[in-house]
């Protein structure tokens, strides 16, 4: 990057843009990582219930096959 050519005041002016800048992206990529979060414990979730859902299926078939 090239020196820059403004007074003081300007590079004080944009080093604040930046840094608003910054902290605003942050934020945004924080909100971002949090939603996906959110999905994938959804999904992990989704994923248990249809994991037992078939196991107690099973042992309900294999009680009424040992019956008959």
């Amino acid at each position: 990057m090239s020196g820059f050519r403004g007074s003081d005041d300007d590079l004080e002016r944009e080093i604040a843009a930046v840094q608003r800048l910054v902290r605003v992206r942050l934020r945004r990529a924080n909100d971002d990582l949090r939603e996906l979060e959110i999905a994938l414990r959804e999904l992990r979730r989704e994923r248990r219930r249809r994991q037992l859902v078939p196991a107690s299926t099973d042992a309900t078939q294999e009680s009424v096959s040992a019956a008959v």
